[in-house]
């Protein structure tokens, strides 16, 4: 069942992503014409202009959505029950022994893009 959990938020996680990605190629493709209108038309160009500021808002807010999925991405188990494999293999100490890049590795596949913030020894944040 959590598997199929899981499974699910990454297909709605992914469903997301593909709507905005398709709502900020559209908008692109309506500045566009607009542009080109606003040019082939210079006296409506005050016209033109609040509908090009209009997208170019919405642009941004679409690409503002686009930006916090993307940070919010779920992690996908069978990588964080591999890392989780190996570390155990190998044992935790043996894994703070190795190359601060390969730590690096082995935290990224665990936790995927959850970060823990430390000030010394004690945790303040995690996102």
């Amino acid at each position: 069942l959590h598997q199929q959990q899981q499974d699910n938020r990454l297909d709605t996680w992914q469903s997301d992503l593909n709507r905005y990605n398709a709502q900020l190629a559209e908008i692109n493709r309506v500045l566009g014409q607009l542009v080109l209108d606003r040019a082939k038309s210079p006296e409506l160009a005050s016209i033109y202009d609040t509908e090009i500021d209009n997208q170019a808002a919405q642009r941004k807010l679409i690409e503002s959505q686009i930006s916090k999925l993307k940070a919010s991405r779920p992690t996908d188990p069978d990588i964080s029950l591999v890392a989780i494999e190996d570390i155990r293999q190998m044992t935790v100490d043996r894994l703070w022994s190795l190359p601060p890049g390969d730590i690096n590795g082995y935290l990224k596949r665990l936790m995927g893009d959850t970060r823990i913030y430390m000030v010394g020894y004690d945790i303040v944040s995690v996102r």
